[in-house]
Order: C-alpha cells, then structure tokens, then sequence
C-alpha cells in the first residue's frame, strides 16, 4: 500500500516540475525566438553577416528542442500517474473496441 502512495507522489511530484519547467522553456523559446527575429532585422538591414542569424537559429532550435523534450516527460509523468492510479480508463476503452470489432 505505501509503495502505491510513492509512486503516486512520484508521479505528482514529477508532473508539477515538468509543468514549472514548461512554463520556463516557453519563456526560453520565445526570447529566442525574439533575438532570432531582431538578428534576422540586422542582417536584412545590412549591419551583420549571416552569422547571428545561423546562432539564433540554432538557440531556437535547441530551445523547442528542449520544449519537446519536456512536455513527453510530462505526457510519461501523467501517464505514470494513470497507473499508479490503477489504470482504467485505457482498458475500458480496449475492450469496448475489441467487443465492436467481434
């Protein structure tokens, strides 16, 4: 019975630190995106190379990156916590499609 609570609280405790680093890598992609953006305005207006351009790209790039990377461990948190749960609702819906296709 504790070892279900833990995992439980695991799970919540998993999910609240992805949501809090959601919250920080959406800010992180769009400062990105807005230095990208102003890069891009210089070079069009003549006042760099290409260079800053390309490194913007590539810190936004990195910054969805990490962005994905965080919300599929909040969809595997949740997902755990459906199971420490007990599960259900997947199965309910399995076998209803298994009893259709019969």
């Amino acid at each position: 019975m504790l070892t279900a609570f833990q995992e439980v609280e695991d799970a919540l405790a998993g999910i609240r630190a992805s949501e809090e680093r959601i919250k920080m890598l959406n800010e992180t992609v769009s400062a990105s995106e807005n230095s990208l953006r102003l890069a891009l305005d210089r070079y069009m207006n003549g006042l760099t190379d290409y260079l800053p351009v390309l490194t913007g790209q590539l810190s936004h790039f990195n910054a969805k990156s990490n962005l994905l990377a965080e919300r599929r461990q909040w969809i595997s948190d949740t997902v755990q916590l459906a199971r420490a749960l007990g599960g259900g609702w997947a199965d309910d819906i399995m076998k209803e499609r298994l009893t259709n296709k019969k």
